[in-house]
C-alpha cells in the first residue's frame, strides 16, 4: 500500500472541515479527489502534507504513519503541495522558483538536470 488514510478529521476551530475520511491508494494506482468548492479536497491534501494538524486519524505513507510530522520531513518522503495559481513566488526568477522545488536536493547536478529537464518539457518556462 502506498498511502492508506484512516478516519482522518480536521477542524478548524469548531469547523468540521474534513471529517472522518478513509481512503487507500496502491503503488501505481491514481486516485482523484473531487468534490464542491468547500467539501474538504484541499484540506485533505494539507493535512497529507503536514500543512494543517488533523484532530485525529492516521495517514500512512510507504508504512510510516506521517500524521503529526513536520512538513519539510514529509516533503523529504517525497509528498509536497504545489499552490494554485501562478507566480508562487513573485519576487523571484522562473528559474530561481524551478530551483526552490529542488532546495531539498544536495546533489547539484541531480538538481540541473531536472530543471533542464523540466525545462525541455515545458518550453514556454525557458523563454520566460
Amino acid at each position: 500500500m502506498l498511502m492508506k488514510i484512516e478516519n482522518l478529521t480536521v477542524r478548524y476551530g469548531s469547523i468540521g472541515a474534513v471529517e472522518t475520511i478513509s481512503l487507500s491508494v496502491r503503488t501505481g494506482e491514481i486516485l482523484s479527489v473531487i468534490g464542491a468548492n468547500g467539501a474538504g479536497k484541499s484540506t485533505l491534501l494539507k493535512a497529507i502534507a503536514g500543512l494543517v494538524k488533523a484532530e485525529s486519524g492516521r495517514i500512512d505513507f510507504e508504512g510510516i504513519n506521517i500524521l503529526g510530522h513536520r512538513p519539510d520531513q514529509i516533503v523529504k518522503l517525497g509528498i509536497t503541495m504545489v499552490p494554485e495559481g501562478r507566480r508562487v513566488f513573485p519576487n523571484l526568477t522562473v528559474r530561481e522558483n524551478l530551483e526552490m522545488g529542488g532546495f531539498t536536493l544536495v546533489d547539484k547536478e541531480l538538481r540541473t538536470e531536472l530543471i533542464d529537464l523540466v525545462l525541455t518539457t515545458f518550453p514556454r518556462l525557458r523563454e520566460r
